[in-house]
């Protein structure tokens, strides 16, 4: 076994494709941590709400000008004016018709979250230095991955490239990770304080658009803040 790096960040996204909250800790469970992705905006087809639009997803305006936070009683979402409204609002619809253009209903995970890939994410602080080296003239954030866990590694290269098909044990759970994430535009768009950075996917083309990996979860358990990441 070998010590890779820490935990340094942990985050979910109550609703799919919004901003979400960073958190001490996260629950992984099978399908994923718990809390993420149990919501998202469904268009009058029946697509989700997302950065990009394909056969399952859709693209709606101004989707990462919202954020999502989990309280006891429900998921509240935070549109673009500062307002609040539970997903569970039969206000919420109407308000949101004028925010993203068109009709949609907010519609809850019934079997498993509204994951793009595999339910859990990570990217590790040394790849996010190599990307904001390739892209001097624009800033990176980890907010762009829309990642679970950020792992706190030395250096600057793309060392999760080198994890596909390993297991790794951190905090009380053990995951494997089983490919590259592959970007799309919505790692460009402006988001929070970030600016618009279409670069940033340019210089992921010679490696496949590819940045972070997706993992599975082998044994449920609580992750933390500082949790060393170990190899098995």
């Amino acid at each position: 076994m070998s010590t890779l790096g820490t935990v340094a960040l942990c985050a979910r996204y109550p609703v799919k494709s919004v901003l979400g909250e960073q958190l001490e800790q996260l629950w992984l469970a099978e399908v994923g941590p718990v809390g993420d992705r149990v919501w998202a905006l469904q268009s009058a087809d029946g697509r989700l709400g997302s950065g990009k639009s394909s056969r399952r997803f859709v693209h709606l305006d101004r989707m990462l000008d919202m954020a999502a936070r989990t309280t006891p009683d429900d998921v509240i979402l935070r549109l673009p004016d500062g307002h609040e409204l539970a997903m569970t609002d039969p206000a919420l619809p109407g308000a949101l018709v004028e925010i993203v253009g068109q009709p949609v209903k907010a519609v809850r995970a019934e079997r498993a979250p509204h994951h793009d890939g595999s339910p859990l994410h990570l990217v590790t602080t040394a790849s996010l230095r190599w990307w904001a080296d390739q892209a001097r003239e624009h800033e990176v954030g980890w907010e762009r991955t829309r990642a679970n866990l950020v792992v706190d590694v030395r250096g600057a290269a793309r060392v999760e490239d080198e994890w596909v098909g390993r297991r790794l044990h951190i905090g009380e759970a053990e995951v494997e990770i089983v490919e590259p994430t592959e970007r799309c535009a919505m790692v460009t768009h402006a988001q929070g304080e970030l600016e618009h950075a279409a670069a940033l996917l340019r210089v992921l083309a010679p490696h496949e658009l590819n940045l972070g990996v997706y993992a599975t979860v082998v044994t449920p358990g609580k992750v933390r803040v500082g949790d060393p990441v170990v190899a098995l």
